[in-house]
């Protein structure tokens, strides 16, 4: 044998020795849980008169979960943050298809949560751990493909369920799984260890097959042990039956999980102080239980005891008749002379002396009380009796149904918030590994959200410069893309525990509604608050009164008191003091002045109107004139060429006279 399988050997025997000490710790509540499923399932009638576990059972399982929750899943400041608020879509979406995928291979969210619920009741610890599974195809060229890629929840049996030691959970460093698989299965997922598996494949006895799985009667199985172990950050299978190897080489840290373990803390009721201790809640009741069995019993016996029986006298003929006849009957009566014959006095009721039953009965009526303050007491030990005082009726004032609400429901209401607590740890842990090991194009298939890959938002990039150099308006598409988040960076998000959980809260409608109903409660009480200072302090302010730097004060000091009130104090403080008050003769004053402006303005306008139309008159004078003067000009030109023509006339007739 090498070295590498000598460390091997001593790391098997290590875990083995681990898995012992763990059983030896919870020796004595396995054996406890056993009995009390024992009692839940109704396998000792003798001693179990009154199935008390099955009733609080029954009871209490429904107030604690009974219908599917709602994911809510948003950005834990609500500030404005676009990756984050893509993420929570991502997140949310994610976990609504879980919670009902529609696959009848596995099985629903609703079925986990109510095995939980009811193994935290009955044997005091429900535990639900989530897997995934991934098919992978080798390709010719050697490189690997996945097919196929799933994410499901498995509810885990109590005693199938192991971890180290620690005071709270969180200190627990590792925890493992019981597993019996048959050939097959061993077949499937240990092939290479199958022949030495095989020889120690054998049938269970018939309790444990009761126990753990009916569907196990006949089949040959063997014990497999999955370990996961926070310390190293590694899983391991091992057979307890085989502790020379592990059964496949250990992985590390396989789901990549801020917890790392597959499974959130187990729900517990009941929590043991200072240990992971889980604690039946029939341990709490089971004397008061084992003295309702007693008191049943006797009741029992008491009413069989509980007989009409006597004797009559036998000379009076046809008594024994009387018991068995119908009712208004009568039967003739023979030899009634032996009743009446007598000078004492007779009657029927002289021939018939009957056992006396009073102190039956009164000790019947007695049992009967004390089974009722039995039951009383173990109702007020379990809380089963605030949900009997939180019921109201309808004559109930608003008031009182809300007390009993409020007050009635107290105890119960840290069981439900447990609860509340295991499924949105299981809402985180299903979403965490998700988006840890699920591919990009299934997480996109699975939501349905459209957002770009990186490559498209570079094309879009390069598609927007281009267009710009050329002058062009860029394409609104490619806009719109890059203003978009891409996968890779929600993914990237996403994958990073500290930045998830730094801008993401995960929670479910079970542990927001009281926090709702506080939030809408303290709003409109602020909202209140501030109506009244305003109306109360406004007018001081406007007039003068109340400075406004002492009604600023008062305003913030009242609004910090509030929760959301901080939200607001940044920008109260931004508030500047108003304007003084204007004079109320100032506007009418400004409108006069305008109007005399205007006034003004008018006869301006109508003056410089009037002198552009004298200067106007002034030069049509000035051209008539001009005018005027070239026509006398003209006409002088012409008076001037008609006596020169004229003298021309004259001197020249004497000439043609001579002639």
């Amino acid at each position: 044998m090498d070295d590498q399988s000598v460390q091997k050997d001593q790391r098997v025997e290590e875990w083995l020795r681990e898995l012992h000490l763990s059983s030896e710790r919870e020796k004595d509540y396995r054996k406890e849980a056993a009995e009390v499923l024992k009692i839940y399932h109704g396998k000792r009638p003798e001693q179990d008169q009154f199935n008390i576990l099955y009733s609080n059972t029954e009871t209490l399982a429904p107030a604690l979960y009974n219908s599917t929750p709602r994911p809510t899943v948003k950005r834990r400041f609500n500030d404005a943050d676009p990756l984050a608020k893509a993420a929570s879509s991502i997140v949310e979406r994610i976990l609504q298809y879980h919670l009902d995928d529609g696959l009848a291979e596995y099985a629903t969210f609703d079925s986990l949560i109510e095995a939980a619920v009811l193994h935290s009741l009955v044997p005091a610890r429900g535990v639900t751990r989530f897997c995934y599974e991934a098919e992978i195809e080798k390709l010719e060229d050697g490189t690997e493909m996945v097919t196929s890629e799933k994410v499901y929840g498995k509810s885990v049996a109590w005693d199938h369920f192991h971890h180290g030691y620690g005071k709270t959970w969180e200190e627990v460093p590792w925890v493992a799984f019981d597993h019996f698989m048959t050939k097959d299965e061993v077949e499937k997922n240990f092939p290479e260890k199958l022949a030495l598996l095989a020889p120690k494949l054998q049938r269970l006895d018939e309790e444990d097959e009761r126990r753990m799985d009916p569907a196990l009667k006949g089949h040959k199985v063997v014990k497999i042990v999955e370990i996961w172990d926070k310390v190293t950050k590694m899983q391991y299978f091992l057979c307890p039956e085989v502790p020379e190897t592990f059964l496949r080489e250990p992985e590390p840290d396989p789901y990549k999980l801020s917890g790392f373990f597959p499974c959130p803390k187990p729900l517990m009721l009941f929590n043991s102080i200072g240990s992971c201790e889980a604690i039946p809640l029939y341990r709490l009741y089971k004397a008061q239980a084992e003295e309702l069995n007693v008191v049943t019993v006797r009741i029992q016996r008491i009413t069989k005891a509980l007989k009409v029986r006597g004797f009559f006298d036998s000379s009076v003929q046809g008594i024994e008749k009387l018991m068995d006849a119908d009712d208004n009957t009568l039967l003739p009566m023979e030899n009634a002379a032996a009743l009446y014959g007598s000078g004492a006095g007779g009657g029927l009721d002289k021939a018939i002396l009957l056992l006396p039953i009073e102190k039956l009965v009164s000790v019947l009526q007695q049992l009967y009380t004390q089974r009722d303050q039995v039951k009383r007491t173990i109702y007020e030990i379990t809380g089963i009796a605030d949900i009997m005082r939180g019921v109201s009726q309808a004559s109930e004032t608003l008031g009182a149904q809300e007390l009993k609400n409020q007050w009635g429901t107290l105890r119960l209401k840290r069981f439900q918030r447990r609860t509340a607590l295991y499924v949105r740890n299981c809402l985180r842990m299903l979403a965490e590994l998700s988006v840890e090991n699920l591919s990009q194009s299934l997480i996109a298939s699975i939501t349905g959200l459209q957002f770009p890959t990186t490559e498209e938002k570079a094309q879009a990039q390069a598609l927007i410069q281009l267009m710009q150099q050329q002058g062009v308006e860029p394409d609104p598409t490619a806009v719109q893309i890059l203003q978009q988040p891409s996968w890779e960076e929600l993914l990237e998000l996403l994958k990073s525990d500290l930045q998830r959980s730094y801008r993401i809260d995960i929670e479910t409608n079970s542990t927001l509604d009281a926090e709702a109903t506080e939030d809408k409660q303290d709003i409109q009480e602020l909202l209140t608050g501030l109506s009244q200072f305003f109306a109360a302090v406004g007018p001081m302010v406007q007039n003068g009164t109340l400075p406004f730097d002492v009604a600023k004060g008062m305003l913030v000091a009242i609004t910090r008191r509030y929760r959301l009130g901080s939200e607001f104090e940044d920008e109260l403080n931004k508030m500047k003091p108003p304007q003084p008050p204007a004079d109320p003769t100032a506007e009418l004053k400004k409108l006069e002045l305008q109007a005399k402006q205007a006034e003004m303005e008018h006869d301006k306008e109508m003056r410089a109107l009037d002198m552009q139309l004298k200067q106007e008159e002034f030069a049509l004078k000035q051209a008539d004139m001009r005018q005027k003067g070239e026509l006398a000009k003209q006409k002088h030109v012409m008076d001037l060429q008609k006596l020169v023509l004229t003298a021309q006339v004259q001197s020249q007739k004497p000439a043609s006279d001579a002639a």
